[in-house]
């Protein structure tokens, strides 16, 4: 998922805002091949994305930043093991029949800035 973090604890909780429309990527190797894997996505309404039939593999997600946020707390789900970064899932170990879940990317509102804020008082 791609969400705002709301309340800023860097888990997607209930009243966390879903993200529409942020571009995930995949990239990887499946295993005992040189086969290169590339496939594209957007987040739909409910800010959820999905990479079926996978092989088992090597693969990273990256998340283009939504512009209008803050980068917030990236999280490694369940099902696959990897490595959370900024904007991005890597390392992640896809074994066979796995069903990985919840490789979420949290976003955060800008902080308002002191000049913004006193010119529209």
């Amino acid at each position: 998922f791609a969400y705002l973090d709301v309340n800023r604890n860097g888990t997607r909780d209930n009243g966390d805002t879903p993200l529409p429309n942020v571009a995930i990527a995949l990239s990887g190797t499946e295993t005992g091949s040189a086969n290169a894997v590339t496939r594209q996505t957007t987040t739909d309404a409910n800010g959820a994305y999905t990479f079926s039939n996978l092989l088992p593999g090597t693969y990273q997600i990256v998340q283009t930043q939504p512009t209008e946020y803050k980068d917030g707390q990236t999280n490694v789900g369940t099902g696959a093991t990897g490595l959370a970064g900024t904007n991005q899932i890597t390392t992640i170990q896809l074994g066979s029949g796995a069903n990985a879940q919840a490789f979420n990317f949290g976003e955060l509102q800008p902080d308002l800035s002191k000049r913004r804020f006193l010119a529209s008082s």
